[in-house]
């Protein structure tokens, strides 16, 4: 009788094995396709495509970007629901992580107008300066859906990437890896 138990024990365990490697293969091939366009890895980028950047209150200049350190670059649609459940992750992401150690840029993009971003931030209570982003900015890291995100190390290259929802979780363990 045991010998039979330890059996079916045995099968369910190699069914449940190959279920989970199965979800997992299907997870990261879902993970490589939706990022397989975006900018590669130790890509340098280039600072100046950014820094110029209108803040949404429309000052310019809030984010500091005179110091080298890393940088999480947070690129989002205001009609994105993704977004919506998101951003606020940032927040917490920000309290962790002291503005010494890791600069957070959000910026937007695929809006129809400030006003519209204003909303989007209305919802939200951020207190990271959001940009303003145009289509070059889209264009030049490869932005092709909601929310995409860029962990850039303190030489500029990209050490990391993702698209669509990440937890905080998820944010902190990639910014370990700077």
């Amino acid at each position: 009788m045991n010998r039979i138990r330890d059996l079916i024990t045995k099968k369910r365990f190699g069914k449940w094995l190959i279920d989970v490697t199965v979800i997992v293969f299907i997870f990261g091939a879902i993970t490589w396709w939706q990022t397989k366009d975006l900018l590669p890895d130790k890509t340098t980028i280039s600072v100046a495509s950014i820094e110029k950047l209108p803040v949404v209150d429309g000052s310019l200049g809030q984010v500091d970007w005179s110091q080298d350190k890393p940088t999480l670059l947070y690129f989002f649609a205001p009609w994105c629901s993704v977004c919506h459940y998101s951003i606020g992750n940032l927040n917490e992401l920000r309290i962790s992580y002291s503005e010494s150690k890791l600069r957070i840029v959000i910026i937007a993009l695929d809006y129809k107008g400030i006003s519209e971003v204003q909303e989007f931030l209305g919802n939200h209570d951020l207190d990271i300066p959001v940009l303003l982003g145009n289509q070059q900015v889209s264009q030049y890291f490869n932005i092709g859906a909601f929310p995409t995100y860029y962990l850039i190390n303190n030489r500029n290259q990209v050490v990391s990437k993702n698209v669509g929802y990440s937890t905080e979780i998820g944010l902190r363990l990639r910014a370990l890896r700077i």
